[in-house]
């Protein structure tokens, strides 16, 4: 308890002291006022576009007048642009067949293989994803 009274007696002499030589040596001592400046926050929310949707929206894209296209590759490959199909045949989102008549694309890069079923769609329709016609046809 004496520790706790000493401790603050001191205190009260020393900032008698300082404020004492300040009034002494002729100086004030300084205030400095504060000014609460209320700033706007503004939450901006970011919304990030899944792969799913990336990729949906780039088939919607390249068929725009048939928008089954987009459910056609879900069904496939449920837009995985790396699948395989069951028999090793079958590959990336449309799951295309028999890649080795697809020239210089790349059956497993998401933008080759819209642009080659755009191909195949423009010669036949949906006929060559009629196996998975249960599925899209919903």
């Amino acid at each position: 308890m004496k520790t706790i009274i000493g401790v603050g007696i001191m205190a009260s002499i020393l900032t008698y002291i300082f404020i004492s030589t300040l009034f002494i040596a002729g100086t004030k001592p300084v205030v400095y006022a504060t000014e609460e400046v209320e700033q706007e926050r503004k939450v901006v929310l970011i919304r990030v576009e899944t792969s799913d949707e990336r990729i949906t929206r780039k088939i919607n894209a390249a068929f725009p007048d048939e928008p089954r296209m987009a459910k056609v590759a879900w069904c496939e490959s449920r837009l995985k642009e790396d699948a395989i199909g069951p028999d090793g045949r079958d590959h990336g989102l449309f799951q295309i067949r028999d890649i080795h008549d697809t020239g210089e694309l790349n059956m497993f890069d998401e933008d080759d293989n819209i642009a080659y079923a755009k191909t195949l769609y423009n010669k036949n329709g949906l006929g060559d994803w009629k196996a998975s016609f249960h599925c899209w046809s919903k």
